[in-house]
């Protein structure tokens, strides 16, 4: 029997529909964040437009519960996923527009029109976010894209996130560096400078 979702959530299921961006790892169907952002790190990673259509806040206990079950059924992403086009591409093909409204099913499209999409689709998706800051005072966040199942199917980086996981890779690699070449105190942080400005970390509290 199936057990009901009792973690401590805060959903926005009816608001208006807005747009971000998304990092998606290409491996999909992953059961932890942390096998996505290590996909994300060897770059195996696609950016693509995504339309939050709910937002659930979460305090940091189900926020890192959720990050570790996405392959079980929580009752909390209402089978939000798949991709829909964007309104604007109507004004950019007319033709193709008109037929990726009204034929039936997608492979029945022209190559024309599945490469006119694929191009101008936006990802449907549920926003997860951590109430409060978190280092360097960046909001945490990804996406879940079930692709209409009752499981986080697809997850995506918020670009925040993204950039914070990138900063983490190289400010390692220069603490690396700093100790094997013994770099001095002024050196290091200046080089540690350029980084934080490089992905947006800054002092932001």
């Amino acid at each position: 029997m199936e057990k009901k979702n009792k973690m401590k959530t805060k959903e926005k299921t009816h608001q208006k529909p807005r747009r971000d961006v998304g990092y998606f790892a290409n491996l999909n169907k992953n059961n932890t964040i942390d096998e996505y952002e290590l996909e994300v790190l060897k770059g195996a990673y696609t950016k693509s437009d995504v339309l939050i259509m709910k937002t659930i806040k979460v305090d940091y206990v189900t926020y890192v519960g959720l990050q570790n079950t996405f392959l079980m059924s929580v009752g909390l992403w209402d089978e939000i996923g798949g991709s829909d086009i964007k309104p604007e591409a109507e004004k950019k093909n007319k033709e193709l527009w008109d037929e990726i409204q009204t034929v039936k099913g997608f492979w029945n499209l022209s190559k024309e029109a599945v490469e006119f999409w694929r191009e101008n689709s936006i990802t449907l998706v549920v926003e997860v976010v951590l109430e409060g800051k978190s280092a360097y005072g960046q909001d945490k966040r990804f996406f879940v894209n079930s692709e209409g199942f009752s499981y986080a199917r697809y997850v995506g980086l918020s670009e925040e996130r993204f950039n914070y996981l990138f900063f983490q890779k190289e400010k390692r690699e220069l603490e690396e560096e700093s100790r094997e070449k013994e770099m001095e105190f002024d050196v290091f942080y200046g080089k540690l400078g350029e980084l934080e400005k490089k992905y947006g970390m800054g002092d932001k509290k």
